[in-house]
């Protein structure tokens, strides 16, 4: 089974957009992650802290406490993101970081947008087609209209 590595902005994402639960991939998170999603997210009351930390209570995402070194120009989450995918030697990344996007293509790490995550979870038909316009139009504010409109385009949904 594939292991995927979630970022913070993606993994809000991705619960925001409902399919969070359709990735069949062992979902992994740091413990700065969580911190950031779940402890500060529910201090401001946001309703996908709370998802997350039910799924994390399910075991559907496993938190991982892992040592790290705050990457230059990236955040806690970012750089512990990292710290933790070396360290599992994971397959994937989950990210939507432009900056940590940059340095994963450096390292010639394979990673995925929230976006091409319900692309993917489209075209292997894990979720039919409402689905994942549903799914894009939970989180169309939140990212790229690149993306976005790409996404859209492969599942032939709206230009």
């Amino acid at each position: 089974m594939k292991q995927i590595v979630f970022d913070s902005d993606a993994l809000i994402k991705l619960m925001r957009s409902g399919i969070l639960q359709q990735i069949k991939h062992k979902c992994v998170i740091s413990d700065s992650v969580y911190e950031e999603t779940v402890t500060e997210g529910k201090k401001k009351l946001y309703p996908d802290a709370y998802q997350i930390e039910t799924s994390v209570k399910e075991g559907k995402i496993s938190v991982k406490k892992i040592l790290f070194q705050q990457l230059p120009g990236l955040g806690k989450g970012e750089s512990s993101t990292f710290a933790l995918f070396k360290k599992l030697k994971a397959d994937v990344i989950a990210s939507d970081d432009k900056k940590f996007i940059k340095l994963l293509e450096e390292q010639k790490i394979e990673y995925i947008t929230s976006t091409a995550a319900i692309t993917g979870l489209y075209l292997a038909k894990k979720i039919n087609q409402k689905q994942a316009i549903n799914a894009l139009e939970k989180i169309k504010e939140f990212v790229s209209k690149t993306n976005y409109e790409k996404a859209q385009q492969t599942i032939g949904g709206k230009k």
